[in-house]
């Protein structure tokens, strides 16, 4: 029968390392694994929570890749059921039926060779992602019965059986019995023995994972259209809204993360009781088969371990469902689910975005939960004020599509539709907020958090915001710092050799601040490190203090490859919302390409700007690689479009006079954007009409001293003054160099009585 060959084949492990490489890199599925491979390799049965089809493939190939082991998985017996050629592609990637006879045993033999076992301990695909009752214990829908069961133990009692077989390896090894071990390894080959003793010395450990999508689509995809052509009836109507949710996942632009809780090992979960009932046992039971009988049947064993096999499997579960990767449309169905429970139908979309975004600001307080990108990165969610955060914009008009709410002129109602209880196989197409809401619903403090958003929403200050938009500005470093640290990065962030802390900072200075704030920023490959010694004698002076990091600074040399001059403009954009729920006017102060963020941001949003103090403009660069800047920079663009890994030189090496400070290497790209700026922001000085302090470096190395004079006479200011420094040096910030501090303190202390006259 064909049950009986379940040969591997690294074959289909390939053909799904193709298919994979196509979701990824044509149809944008973007799989995320978030484990080391040595994290992977200590795992012995991995568990995963189940919510599309081809879920089934994706882990036992991820692993492989990961560890170099193939996997064994347990699947439902109706995948087993439709084409010979899907049929055995299951197989070859190491799939067995639920329901195949002596699987126990079988598994744990596999687990003996070193192979991985899958399981999908909920038993089936969980599309409305309810998994806790109302009393908060976990129970699944069971499309079979029609009625909501218990999750399978079968993951519990394949590693409890695991590891009672290792208890009798070891005890037959310690009294010499050499005819049992050569009967328990016969069938594992020609190594067997010494793979039965060294799998004996190893704790059985159980792997929680959960696999989360994002976002989840309802509309008619042309896969489905095909279903109503090939099939009829039932089928039909079932293979229809199969492919709709898949492919919905599979050809549109999709997430896939894949997060491994703490593991478990079934020797934790026996206590004195179960060991003295285990050694009783021990003489009656032999092989694996014997072993697993044993558990499914109704001796003591059994008995005193029920409980504890209960508790194992509540352990992991809670694991699998606390992994979800929590996203914003999570959130946000949450959101409107405790809105409809205080009896509240429709909100002020002003007020739904300032709930969603405290919403976020509190489980980012949590690092057990785990974040996806769209709540984790400030650059995708703080843009839900102005109503152009492209992830809220996509969920609610899905949202209105499927009738679930209506937005009118600033006002967002919630529809009844939101309430009606949806049939079990059509729920992620019909109501896909409930499904959001019902995946985080086991993690309590997104429960807590959201209620707590909602209470705050109308009492917290402005002030309390700009707090929360400041550590966004901590929070985005932090998130571009972990993007840009992989093996890829990895030579080149070791060469930097910077020491000084790259964070924005926020100072405040002791009593009540002044009504002037002052905003400073750094100059190019640096940070706000740059800036911070002038920084801490203002705020000793009385002024609030913000230093901000240009994006791609202070994290890592590919970070600043990937970003652009209008990145720049937005974080000065930021720290200028900030810095106006703080204060009632600001002086901008920056050096080098600083000093053309700040001149821009006066030209172009003169309001509550008092002055700018601009400290070695780079009008011109003395450096001849910039000549050549736009054609290397062409050449890389082109090599580029087949790889990035061909890019003829990428990045150009530097010897910064602040090494301690400023990124040694500068990527090409990044010069380009450079040379693009200054022009740009040169056209632009005329319309600077704020008084200006213009300090230049006499014998400056970096930029051509003329550059100060030339930006003076440009400058549409009627108040300005230039002020030559006399030296060869171009951080003349950071160091202090004439004591430049006291002219920028005096230019602000001025500027506070020129405004007030």
């Amino acid at each position: 029968m064909w049950m009986a060959n379940y040969e591997l084949s690294p074959a289909y492990y390939h053909i799904t390392e193709l298919a994979l490489s196509f979701l990824e890199k044509v149809l944008k599925v973007n799989i995320k694994l978030h484990a080391t491979n040595e994290e992977l390799d200590e795992g012995d049965i991995f568990l995963f929570n189940h919510f599309a089809r081809f879920e089934t493939a994706i882990p036992p190939y991820l692993i492989y890749r990961a560890t170099g082991k193939m996997s064994r998985s347990i699947t439902s017996p109706e995948f087993f059921t439709g084409s010979e050629a899907a049929k055995h592609l299951l197989i070859g990637l190491g799939a067995v039926p639920a329901n195949m006879p002596g699987l126990m045993p079988f598994l744990a033999r596999e687990i003996i060779r070193g192979r991985k076992v899958v399981i999908f301990p909920e038993g089936g695909m969980v599309k409305d992602r309810r998994v806790v009752d109302k009393r908060g214990r976990y129970s699944v829908f069971s499309r079979t019965a029609g009625e909501r069961r218990k999750h399978h133990m079968g993951s519990a009692v394949l590693s409890l059986g695991v590891d009672i077989f290792k208890e009798s390896v070891r005890s037959a090894k310690k009294h010499g019995n050499d005819a049992i071990l050569s009967e328990w390894s016969k069938d594992l080959g020609e190594d067997g023995r010494e793979l039965l003793l060294e799998f004996s010395e190893k704790e059985t450990t159980i792997i929680p994972a959960n696999i989360t999508f994002y976002p989840i689509r309802a509309e008619v995809s042309l896969l489905e259209r095909w279903a109503g052509l090939l099939a009829q009836g039932e089928t039909a109507i079932r293979l229809k809204e199969e492919l709709r949710i898949e492919s919905n996942i599979l050809f549109r632009d999709t997430d896939m993360d894949i997060r491994f809780g703490r593991p478990s090992c079934p020797s934790e979960y026996i206590g004195l009781l179960e060991k003295l009932t285990l050694r009783f046992a021990k003489s009656e039971l032999g092989s694996l088969e014997e072993i697993f009988a044993y558990l499914k049947g109704d001796g003591l064993l059994h008995t005193f371990t029920k409980r504890r096999l209960y508790e194992l499997r509540n352990s992991y579960m809670e694991e699998i469902y606390s992994c979800v990767s929590v996203n914003i449309s999570h959130l946000a169905s949450s959101l409107i689910y405790a809105y409809l429970e205080q009896g509240v139908d429709a909100i002020e979309t002003s007020t739904f975005s300032r709930a969603l975004y405290l919403a976020i600001k509190k489980i980012q307080k949590y690092p057990f939960i785990k974040l996806h990108r769209s709540v984790a990165n400030p650059e995708l969610y703080c843009s839900v004020f102005e109503g152009t955060c492209p992830a809220l914009e996509e969920y609610l008009t899905v949202a209105e599509e499927l009738r679930l709410v209506e937005r009118e002129e600033g006002l967002i109602n919630f529809m009844p539709r939101l309430l009606v209880e949806v049939d079990f196989e059509n729920i992620r197409i019909e109501n896909p907020i409930m499904v959001y809401a019902n995946e985080v619903r086991p993690i309590p403090r997104i429960t807590s958090s959201v209620a707590k958003a909602i209470e705050e929403t109308d009492s917290i200050t402005e002030s309390e915001m700009a707090l929360l938009s400041f550590d966004d500005e901590l929070s985005s470093r932090a998130f571009d710092l972990a993007r840009y640290s992989g093996s890829k990065h990895r030579e080149l962030n070791n060469a930097q050799r910077i020491s000084t802390d790259p964070r924005p900072f926020l100072l405040f200075p002791e009593g009540t601040p002044k009504s002037t704030g002052v905003i400073l920023i750094h100059g190019f490959t640096a940070s706000p490190a740059e800036m911070r010694p002038l920084g801490e004698k203002l705020r000793d002076a009385g002024y609030l203090v913000h230093g901000v990091r240009l994006k791609g600074h202070g994290t890592s040399v590919w970070d600043l490859k990937d970003t652009t001059r209008a990145d720049w403009r937005r974080s000065v954009a930021h720290s200028r919302r900030v810095m106006g729920a703080l204060v009632k006017d600001v002086i901008i102060v920056g050096f080098s390409t600083g000093a053309l963020c700040a001149l821009e941001s006066a030209a172009l949003d003169p309001k509550g700007v008092r002055g700018v103090v601009s400290a070695a403009a780079p009008l011109k660069l003395r450096d001849k690689a910039m000549l050549f800047t736009p054609l290397v920079h062409g050449i890389n663009v082109l090599t580029g479009i087949f790889s990035e890994d061909m890019e003829l030189h990428p990045f150009h090496e530097s010897h910064p006079e602040h090494p301690e400070v400023n990124y040694s290497h500068i990527p090409i790209s990044s010069l380009h954007e450079l040379d693009k700026y200054i022009g740009e922001v040169e056209k632009l000085f005329s319309k600077v009409t704020q008084p200006v302090l213009v300090m230049q470096s006499s014998g400056d190395e970096t930029v051509v001293p003329a550059s100060g004079k030339r930006l003076y006479d440009k400058l549409g200011s009627e108040k300005k003054r230039l002020l030559n420094i006399n030296s060869n040096r171009h951080g003349i910030i950071y160091e202090n160099i004439d004591n430049c501090h006291d002219d920028v303190l005096d230019f602000i202390e001025d500027m506070e009585e020129y405004t007030k006259t």
